[in-house]
């Protein structure tokens, strides 16, 4: 069975305009989360990571993940 490749799904995904490694695909508090971070977070990602899952459920669990990784960064620590 044909497994689409991520990169094509999230290229996809995301509207038809002129899609490359910048283009941003959240904002956090003003930070941005762009479509190559979520390449370069997949590519990390070995097989058994990612499973059976469908590829838009996947994008959606990358993007989750993504995005609490960001806010967690941002946090300033208490005194």
């Amino acid at each position: 069975m044909l497994k689409p490749s991520l990169a094509l799904v999230l290229m996809l995904a995301t509207p038809a305009l002129a899609q490359t490694a910048d283009t941003v695909v959240a904002t956090v508090n003003g930070e941005e989360i762009t479509l190559g971070q979520m390449i370069a977070m997949k590519d990390g990602m070995g097989d058994e990571a990612t499973g059976n899952l469908p590829a838009p459920a996947l994008w959606d669990l990358m993007l989750d993940q993504m995005i609490r990784q960001t806010a967690v960064g941002q946090e300033k620590p208490t005194s």
